[in-house]
This record gives C-alpha cells, structure tokens and sequence, in this order.
C-alpha cells in the first residue's frame, strides 16, 4: 500500500511538522529585529572571503550578537598554516593532513583558483576564475576579538583539515 503522507516521519502531523525560513542577507548587518535569538550558529567557509580586517571582525561580531546569552558558534578560518602544525597542544594528536587544500599560501591575501566544472556532452570542460581569499595564521581571530572578551568567549580552538576552528559563547549582551 503506498502511503499517502508524503512526510517522511509517519508519526507526524502535517500540520505540526516545524516550518523553516531561508534567508539570504549580508552577514554585515543581518535583517533581524532581535539579539540574542539564537542558540547557536555555523560560520563555515565565510570568513576567509572577507576582503579587511574590519569586515572580518564586524561579521564574527554580528553573528555572535544573534546568540542568546550562553549561546555559540563553531567558527572555520582557512588556516594560513596547510600542514598540522606540530606539537600544539590544541591538535589532536590522531589528525593528520589528509582533506587540506593542498594549496601553500605565499601571503595571507592571496587569489585561489575555482575550477567552474561543466559536462558538455562526453567532454568536461573547465573554466577557471581567480577568487579571493585571506587565510588565517594561528592567534589571528583571537586578535580580532581583544576588545570583546567580555561578552565573547573563546572556549576552544583547534587546526582541522587546513582550518582553524574556534568554538565561541556569548558571555552577556554587547
């Protein structure tokens, strides 16, 4: 008997089922009417196309102002540094280099190659554009939030696959 409820959990009311927003914005000044609304946030792969260190900084800034008070947020910075860095003692001893770019950053601001892949009948071809990235060196966000530590809090950083990950919570309102 095919089952007529096209939501995948049987068990639940159609009416009920939870309803989400999309919502595309600049992350310089999000269209929200609230602070401190949220109780977490993901800043993945956003950062390193941040062009200055202001706009950098304002944007942890405006994410974080989103978190209720004991909120956080997993941070990623595309770590200047592609190879583990030895004997620090924020990686974890069982990661390796394997899932890094590849990539060896001769300067912080540099221009990366994206390979637009099209498949044009058995062929597939390539178009290249220069994109721009700033790569983070270790203690380089911590920089960025000298001024905020207290109502931000850096609860943990680590290097995962070419990147800086930083755990954040918001310790009190701005």
């Amino acid at each position: 008997n095919p089952n007529p409820n096209p939501n995948p959990n049987p068990n639940a009311n159609n009416n009920l089922a939870p309803k989400h927003e999309v919502l595309v914005a600049d992350l310089l000044s999000l269209p929200l009417r609230a602070d401190g609304v949220f109780d977490a946030a993901l800043c993945i792969a956003v950062l390193h196309h941040l062009s200055t260190p202001a706009r950098r900084r304002r944007v942890v800034l405006e994410v974080m102002r989103r978190l209720r008070v004991g909120g956080r947020c997993l941070l990623y910075a595309w770590a200047q540094e592609q190879e583990r860095p030895s004997g620090d003692k924020n990686v974890d001893s069982d990661s390796n280099s394997k899932g890094v770019s590849g990539h060896r950053f001769a300067s912080q601001d540099v221009l990366v190659p994206f390979h637009k892949r099209e498949r044009i009948g058995p062929d597939v071809g390539s178009e290249v554009f220069q994109r721009y990235c700033h790569v983070y060196r270790k203690g380089e966000i911590e920089e960025l939030l000298a001024g905020d530590t207290h109502w931000v809090c850096i609860d943990n950083v680590y290097w995962d696959t070419g990147n800086w990950a930083y755990e954040l919570r918001r310790l009190a309102l701005a």
